[in-house]
């Protein structure tokens, strides 16, 4: 799986956060789901998708992976971005609108929070 997930499992192998194997399936299914729909997804439409009220999936996302459902799209859509600048040419303004930001600056923001460079850096590097 990508990243993200590499990242998640990592910390939950430091934390030991999961009591049994059916928390492991179960916050697996709902990090799959979350790729597989992190640009259309929401915490309502998410919870309504496996039965849960929103507010339990939001502390059961944190408790189980230590990060918000909001990190978890954030993180999501940036590999998506890095996948885009790895493997394209696409410009960046191009790759922010196909992952959902509408604003540049924003996307320059988030970006560079997660992997302290900008994509312009991590396209070059990663060439």
């Amino acid at each position: 799986m990508i990243l993200l997930f590499c990242e998640i499992m990592r910390q939950y192998k430091d934390r030991q956060i999961f009591a049994g194997r059916r928390d492991i399936r179960q916050i697996m299914e709902i990090l799959d789901y979350i790729e597989k729909n992190c640009l259309s997804i929401t915490l309502k439409s998410t919870a309504d998708h496996f039965g849960f009220h929103p507010n339990y999936l939001s502390s059961y996302i944190k408790k189980s992976t230590g990060q918000s459902f909001k990190e978890l799209i954030i993180m999501q859509k940036m590999c998506q971005a890095c996948f885009y600048l790895t493997n394209t040419e696409m410009p960046v303004y191009e790759i922010a609108e196909k992952i959902g930001y509408d604003n540049l600056g924003f996307f320059y923001k988030e970006f560079e929070k997660l992997y302290h460079m900008t994509p312009q850096t991590y396209r070059q590097l990663k060439i």
